[in-house]
């Protein structure tokens, strides 16, 4: 998976598991930074850059 912020590249993540409807979302050192929800399409991910917040909460939509 890959993060971005408009015009940034926050950061990959390439451990990804599904569990059930969600899949978690693990740092190279497998800890767990965050989860997708497949049914409310929701990312909630702990994010490895100092912005306004280090948090992120909020649906997703399909890129082109």
């Amino acid at each position: 998976m890959h993060l971005e912020v408009p015009n940034i590249h926050i950061e990959y993540f390439g451990n990804v598991k599904k569990v059930g409807d969600q899949y978690q979302i693990f740092d190279s050192a497998s800890n767990l930074k965050g989860n997708f929800s497949t049914l409310s399409k929701t990312l909630a991910i702990q994010i490895p850059v100092n912005l306004s917040t280090d948090f992120f909460d909020g649906t997703c939509k399909k890129s082109d």
